[in-house]
């Protein structure tokens, strides 16, 4: 037995690797528009991504969002792929190549001015970061705590989920915070002007309340944090999303204006009625069809 499960963990590493750190890393070595292509070829591979395809196609189908199976997992898979990617690419490209392959539609608001920017788990959103901190603003990015003791018998994934959070706060020049631990830190970093960040197309088991939106024609629930703190504010709320077109693997970053509002409920459905826009035109972006069942099993409350 001790063998075997050995044998078990030493296959899942050696997948890990080629997941997470060979395939992803190609982006480092070669032009991006050749990294492309190839990732587009190898997106025919069943075998990469494999579990979490199948559950997202698989939920995506019962959702109706998918018309030709076969091109809907590719390019989910193809998008995870690039995703990765966008770690290597990140930390080893400057602002030069962000500006030839990242178009940007909308603007964002004059440094000095606190906002939240929400964003959401649909394409690859490392260049959403990076752009904040070109366009001068002081921003801080809202994770949630990575613990070693939750990655125990999986080297590879641990590494590379802390080495994904580190790059978040080195694409933005900040410290990421831990949402259940630095409330009074966030209310500081407001008085002082500074622009937080959160990705809030969280399952709600993740976090400690949450709040029900409409989303793919069902209710849902989400977390309500961040849609409290700035109601409560008053804060400015700007939508964003970093996608890419299918056909050139080109980037694009969409930036809303900002909108303000004293209720939590209405910013949050606002949130949702933009993610579902950017869903329904390419639902093979959105990385989480795979849980969209924990979405429906957290109780929803509103906030006070």
């Amino acid at each position: 037995m001790r063998v075997l499960s050995l044998v078990r963990r030493l296959r899942a590493e050696f997948k890990a690797l080629i997941e997470l750190v060979l395939l992803p890393g190609l982006a480092l070595i070669l032009p991006w528009s050749l990294c492309y292509r190839l990732f587009w070829q190898l997106s025919r591979a069943p075998f990469f991504y494999r579990a979490r395809c199948r559950q997202s196609l698989a939920a995506a189908q019962r959702a109706g969002f998918v018309d030709d199976p076969v091109r809907w997992i590719r390019r989910y898979r193809l998008m995870i792929m690039i995703d990765h990617a966008d770690l290597y690419l990140s930390r080893s490209r400057g602002d030069r190549w962000m500006e030839r392959h990242l178009r940007r539609e909308g603007s964002w608001p004059d440094p000095g001015n606190a906002f939240v920017g929400c964003t959401f788990h649909w394409g690859a959103g490392m260049w959403g970061l990076r752009d904040i901190a070109r366009a001068g603003l002081r921003a801080h990015a809202l994770v949630g705590r990575l613990q070693k003791a939750a990655f125990r018998g999986q080297y590879i994934i641990g590494r590379y989920s802390f080495a994904r959070v580190a790059e978040v706060g080195r694409a933005l020049g900040t410290r990421p915070l831990d949402v259940s631990r630095d409330l009074s830190q966030l209310l500081r970093l407001i008085r002082q002007q500074d622009v937080l960040v959160a990705a809030v197309d969280v399952p709600p088991d993740e976090v400690g309340g949450s709040i029900p939106v409409r989303f793919l024609g069902r209710q849902i629930s989400v977390p309500r944090g961040i849609f409290r703190l700035a109601a409560g504010k008053r804060l400015p709320v700007v939508f964003y999303l970093t996608g890419f077109d299918f056909s050139t693997g080109e980037r694009f970053l969409h930036i809303t204006d900002p909108v303000v509002s004293g209720d939590a409920a209405v910013l949050a459905e606002q949130a949702f009625a933009e993610l579902e826009s950017w869903v329904t035109r390419q639902p093979e972006c959105w990385h989480f069809w795979f849980a969209l069942n924990r979405f429906t099993r957290g109780k929803a409350e509103h906030p006070a």
